[in-house]
């Protein structure tokens, strides 16, 4: 969730179009996603100003594409990847270029 996302949040309970307990509960679930190499941060751009990036050394094509999805599910929409090899950088980009929908690949 970015801080954009939040306002619009908040901006829906004033005016009734959510209710309090939907947005408790979006921001109750929101925080982070558990799997067993990452723990992808959703609330980083709300504490920080800029959203989650992810270390990409020492992690799989596959690991970094699910952390991706992960962060694109959790409404971050734009990811930084760093210290990502060469090799793992094109096999990334062909995966996510081969396909208009990102929803399609992740």
């Amino acid at each position: 969730m970015e801080t954009a996302e939040l306002r619009e949040l908040l901006q829906n309970v004033r005016e009734k179009k959510n209710s309090v307990e939907e947005a408790v509960m979006k921001l109750k679930t929101a925080p982070f996603a558990e799997l067993d190499f990452a723990k992808p941060d959703f609330h980083r751009g709300i504490r920080n100003g800029a959203g989650e990036v992810i270390y990409g050394e020492g992690k799989t094509t596959e690991q970094i594409l699910a952390i991706v999805s992960k962060l694109y599910k959790g409404g971050q929409k734009t990811v930084l990847i760093s210290r990502l090899s060469e090799e793992k950088a094109e096999k990334i980009g062909r995966k996510l270029v081969l396909h208009e929908n990102l929803w399609d690949v992740l």
